[in-house]
């Protein structure tokens, strides 16, 4: 079967042609090495996803301008069957964070309180100060326990998102996220975040809470800015920092930084949104946004 030219491959898609026109002269003009465009236009009854990519070369005797098409149909269905995978592994890796932090709050933490009652009882028998340095520091240890479990269990499930509402929960957060790694951090909230469903709000939660634990672990900042905004037609969302950036391979694309840049992007897919990562040496920038009306739409289970 003879492949379909440029022009019938386009046909469908007039809308980017002029985008496609415009990132050609840039390239032919020498303004940029190199333009790339994705579409996706009918062919032979079904549907063909198609990469066109423009590349500049220079020497000193001659300028060519190479012009290619490559059919990624494939690639485009395994990249959506990765992106539901991951949406799936998200929603069962919530359903068992609650499972946890509710095991947590209700069980361990109990028996630790019980444990820290028989300590005061024996304390009150006790006649010998030896013994009771060492119950003061089984307390201390007790007492540990339990605000580290508490920790453990709000970071699975805050609790407190359900009860208070977002705002309140996230300044709580980046507050304690401040004053635990020492890096400067503002975050600025707009519009009714309260009016969204617990869905949205603990997808919001958790994007910014892995962003910021991305932003510890490896960039080396010393500030943070988070701004989210909601309105009628969408939510925006955006951490940005001023650490290193995140490395590159050898042709220029972002190397992958473990699971939480996948979950954070699969939070974002599951309500119809996008999300993209700018980085440089200068720092980095996450950025999320979601269509409220196709996100209410959509409406994963809470």
């Amino acid at each position: 079967m003879k492949s379909p030219s440029i022009a019938a491959a386009f046909y469908p898609v007039r809308s980017q042609l002029s985008a496609f026109r415009v990132g050609i002269k840039s390239v032919l003009a020498g303004d940029t090495p190199e333009f790339g465009l994705n579409f996706k236009t009918a062919i032979n009854r079904s549907y063909r996803n198609y990469r066109l990519r423009a590349s500049r070369m220079d020497s000193r005797s001659w300028r060519r301008t190479l012009v290619s098409r490559d059919d990624v149909t494939e690639l485009e269905t395994a990249l959506h069957e990765m992106d539901n995978l991951a949406v799936r592994l998200v929603n069962l890796q919530e359903q068992e964070r609650q499972r946890y932090a509710a095991e947590l709050h209700d069980s361990t933490v109990q028996h630790l309180t019980a444990a820290s009652l028989n300590l005061m009882s024996l304390r009150d028998r006790m006649s010998s100060r030896e013994l009771d340095s060492i119950v003061s520091a089984v307390e201390q240890s007790v007492s540990e326990a339990q605000r580290e479990i508490r920790s453990v269990s709000y970071l699975l499930y805050p609790r407190a998102l359900d009860e208070d509402g977002l705002r309140p929960t996230l300044s709580r957060f980046v507050s304690g996220y401040s004053e635990r790694t020492g890096i400067e951090t503002t975050l600025r909230m707009s519009g009714t975040l309260d009016g969204l469903s617990i869905s949205l709000k603990r997808t919001i939660l958790r994007i910014v809470q892995e962003a910021m634990a991305n932003v510890h672990r490896h960039a080396h900042a010393n500030t943070v800015h988070i701004g989210i905004k909601v309105d009628a037609k969408r939510i925006l969302l955006g951490v940005a920092d001023d650490g290193a950036g995140i490395a590159r391979d050898g042709d220029g694309t972002l190397m992958k930084t473990g699971v939480g840049i996948s979950g954070m992007r699969a939070r974002t897919h599951q309500f119809g949104g996008g999300f993209s990562i700018r980085s440089s040496s200068r720092g980095t920038m996450v950025f999320v946004r979601i269509p409220l009306p196709l996100a209410n739409a959509i409406m994963p289970a809470a």
